[in-house]
């Protein structure tokens, strides 16, 4: 699990060379709300080669989302 700001982000390998990532809350019991839709958890829908390019995804949708009324 790897921290960002008030999020956790987890990556997952599903297939050879297919790393996913997903974030969440660092406080589970928050959901993320993003325009007034409360979400648990944020699966991002790309497969990237590796593990880290899989997370410098998610932290920089995180960072793209921060100006759309993002917060948990």
């Amino acid at each position: 699990m790897n921290m960002y700001g008030e999020f956790e982000i987890e990556t997952f390998q599903l297939g050879r060379d297919q790393w996913h990532a997903c974030f969440r809350s660092k406080d589970r019991s928050k959901p993320i709300v993003v325009d007034g839709i409360a979400l648990g958890v944020i699966n991002l829908g790309f497969a990237w080669p590796t593990q880290d390019a899989a997370l410098k995804d998610a932290q920089s949708y995180i960072e793209r989302m921060a100006g759309r009324r993002i917060s948990t």
